[in-house]
């Protein structure tokens, strides 16, 4: 530490030496709410920078090095400038969010004596921030960017592609990434994932650790690193100039030692000499620096590392949701109903029976579906494991869902994947405005396309809209064509080996096109199939948990679980993918199947609220305005990572914003073991009502009133057979009391017609 600390002290006086040398700017950009504003308060050491749970940075703020505190805004309404942090933060919020709109604020922090500090709206927290923050990457020098603990998803990574244009001449080793380990439990899946990608993106591996914005230790490890990086600029950058100094000292001790005047003479002497030593003294730990770095870039590896540890889960579930007894009720009631009629052994000559066994089975059949829905890793899937009470359903902090599932009653705990005969594959996607590789997709037809896998017999290839057969071979040569077309040129081939590189650019989609290229293939497999799993042993468990991940869901369009939870005898549950994951493969069928959905569980992050991709997303999929109070539900979880003031200030961000007031609060974590019963009960309650007085109660009286009709049929029969002038005596007896049996069977349907009428929903 002390050569570093010698380090950051040259650098000063190198930055003071050296002539006109303006100083680095290092921007901090990422998602909204990812901890951009926390870690520049962090880095500053005050908290100066408007830090909240719904969008709070409008504009570009500069921080720069200043005896005193002060900030100058410039908006397209006039110039302020303000003593006050306060005074700024309310201008802020009034802020107009333009290219134009800047905040250059001087604050005397030790860390802004070598360099800038750019503080940027959150990508996604409206409609021109990309803009705005791409202007602040065209001006730093280096960048600090934030995820999500979640990782990298689309609206990022068509963010980054941006970011990769502008830095293809810049020095790789000034990005560095990180993910925001601030939602408890960290597993690592999500960090691995957005490595991946961001190696396809940047062509290079780039530095991607993570950290806790919270952490003063993680805070300091960051913070030394940039510090050193700036350092080592400053030194490298000081080199030549340096070195025309060190000429120049012979001369100038020669002009110094004719100075008659003393102290003149010891002030030249002081200067002459202090440039000597930051000179040597520039030399000595230029050798030093690799040493140190290395060691502060392990502190920030060991400050993510200790972020990272398995996910637990809890050592018991308990009930979560309160008992919703009139769907069910109205349910069980008429199903005992139906069953007496059909058990009386009532003659088919005078009642319709097949009628009441076909209403019957429509009473069995009919469910009322919840769509869950919401971006990737937002809780859905813990959520249903709660209601499940156990742990059936994979979940991450990456993308775990890549199927809708289906999850229904079942007297015993199964689940069932449904291969079809043919899928279709799209090789190529769009990105921006450019096309690109969908490698998963590739990545399986190649698996497919292997000599010893023979689970695809026929092949079907497509430039554009018609589809024409094709053999592997031939297939294999337009997979080639394609990856030729978009590999990195310095890496397609050796002069010894022609090989395929892992990393592949975006190109332009005329060349495409031009080039009639391979962009989607349909497989015809040997036949369709379903498997099942008993999901209570273990290993047919865990099995079923890896069949639904996403590397082997392309062969996938049907799962479904059946489970004896009681809530399930009253819903079935659909768990979504997350819409703004990358991986779009059933992303039509999941639409389609959302619209078959009676209501809607919305699934809101609270660290990270009603982003931009959420809002184009619900806009994609919502009906009517009408249906709005009527069949969504937004849930805002990870509840219980936020403050009471900061719960009020999310939920109030989501009623204005989507004008609603179904907004509820939730742990779906904590939810497990029972312990987020304030949010989970009324959600469940709320959720009940409404799909009892819009959907279940208009149903059950139809029904009713089906079985009423069949019931005064048997009786207009039964009365017509009875007052027959033929109808012996004996006979008579037994129409009477079957006439009598049948008016019960009514009188109990009127009874329970007006139950389901005024009964009030749970």
């Amino acid at each position: 530490m002390d050569q570093f600390n010698r380090l950051i002290e040259l650098a000063e006086d190198l930055t003071a030496l050296l002539p006109h040398r303006s100083k680095p700017g290092v921007a901090v950009m990422g998602a909204f709410n990812a901890g951009k504003s926390t870690l520049v308060n962090g880095l500053l050491g005050e908290e100066i920078s408007p830090v909240g749970v719904t969008p709070t940075t409008s504009c570009l703020m500069v921080f720069e090095h200043g005896d005193n505190y002060d900030a100058g805004y410039t908006a397209k309404i006039g110039n302020f400038t303000v003593k006050d942090i306060n005074q700024l933060h309310t201008l802020l919020k009034k802020g107009l969010t333009t290219s134009r709109d800047m905040a250059v604020l001087h604050y005397p922090s030790p860390f802004l004596k070598t360099c800038r500090l750019i503080d940027t709206p959150g990508l996604d927290s409206w409609q021109d921030a990309g803009d705005l923050i791409e202007l602040a990457a065209l001006e730093a020098d280096y960048v600090i960017y934030l995820f999500h603990q979640r990782g990298i998803e689309d609206l990022n990574r068509l963010f980054l592609y941006r970011l990769a244009e502008i830095w293809k001449k810049r020095d790789i080793k000034k990005l560095t990434f990180l993910l925001n380990c601030n939602q408890g439990m960290f597993d690592g899946s999500s960090l691995e994932t957005t490595r991946k990608l961001l190696r396809e993106i940047f062509l290079y591996p780039v530095r991607c650790q993570s950290i806790n914005t919270h952490s003063p230790d993680d805070i300091e490890a960051l913070k030394q690193f940039i510090q050193l990086q700036l350092a080592l600029d400053t030194c490298r950058g000081a080199a030549g100039h340096l070195k025309k100094l060190d000429q120049t000292l012979p001369q100038r001790l020669k002009k110094a030692a004719g100075i008659k005047d003393d102290p003149t003479f010891l002030s030249e002497y002081w200067h002459i000499q202090n440039t000597a030593r930051i000179i040597l003294e520039t030399g000595r730990l230029l050798h030093s620096l690799p040493m140190v770095s290395g060691q502060l870039e392990h502190n920030l590896r060991l400050a993510g590392q200790k972020n990272a540890g398995s996910r637990k889960t809890s050592a018991g579930f308990k009930s979560i949701y309160p008992r919703l007894t009139n769907i069910l009720d109205s349910k069980n009631r008429l199903l005992a109903l139906t069953g007496k009629i059909l058990a009386a052994n009532i003659n088919s000559r005078y009642i319709n029976l097949p009628a009441i066994e076909k209403v019957a089975q429509a009473i069995r059949q009919e469910c009322f579906t919840i769509g869950i829905l919401g971006g990737f890793s937002s809780g859905k899937t813990t959520f249903i494991n709660a209601l499940l009470k156990e742990d059936l359903l994979p979940t991450a902090d990456g993308p775990t869902t890549a199927v809708t599932t289906r999850i229904t009653y079942g007297p015993d705990k199964k689940a069932y994947l449904h291969y079809p005969l043919q899928i279709t594959l799209h090789v190529c996607e769009q990105v921006g405005e450019k096309i690109g590789i969908c490698k998963d997709h590739l990545k399986a037809l190649e698996n497919w396309l292997a000599p010893d896998n023979n689970e695809a017999v026929s092949f079907e290839w497509s430039a554009g809209d018609f589809f024409h057969s094709i053999d592997p071979p031939g297939l294999q040569a337009r997979v080639h064509q394609l990856k030729e077309h978009f590999s990195v040129g310095a890496f397609a081939r050796t002069t010894a080996v022609r090989r395929i590189p892992y990393v592949f650019k975006l190109a332009a989609p005329r060349a495409n096109k031009k080039n009639n290229l391979l962009t989607k293939v349909r497989l015809t497999f040997k036949n369709d199939y379903t498997s099942g799993f008993n999901l209570s042993e273990p290993a047919d468990a865990a099995r079923f948990r890896k069949a639904l991940v996403a590397a082997n869901a392309l062969r996938i369009d049907q799962a479904w679980l059946e489970h004896p939870a009681d809530i399930l005898r009253q819903f079935v549950f659909l768990d979504t993918p997350g819409f703004d994951w990358i991986q779009k493969h059933h992303l039509p069928q999941t639409a389609s199947l959302l619209q078959q959905c009676d209501a809607y569980l919305v699934f809101l992050n609270g660290k990270h609220i009603l982003n931009k991709m959420d809002r184009q997303n619900l806009q994609a999929f919502f009906y009517p305005p009408g249906d709005l109070e009527r069949k969504y539900f937004f849930v805002i979880n990870f509840a219980d990572l936020l403050s009471f003031a900061e719960q009020e200030a999310v939920s109030n961000f989501v009623r204005k914003n989507l004008a609603t007031s179904n907004v509820f609060l939730i742990s779906a974590l904590k939810a497990r073991s029972g312990e987020d019963l304030h949010g989970i009960s009324p959600l469940l309650k709320k959720l009940a009502e409404s799909i009892f007085k819009h959907r279940a109660r208009d149903f059950y009286l139809q029904k009713t009133a089906e079985l009423m009709e069949i019931l005064s049929d048997a009786l207009r029969r039964l009365d017509e057979a009875y007052h027959q002038t033929d109808t012996g005596i004996n006979d008579r007896l037994r129409l009477n009391t079957t006439l009598a049996t049948v008016r019960g069977y009514r009188r109990d349907l009127k009874e329970l017609r007006n139950f389901i009428s005024s009964a009030q929903p749970p």
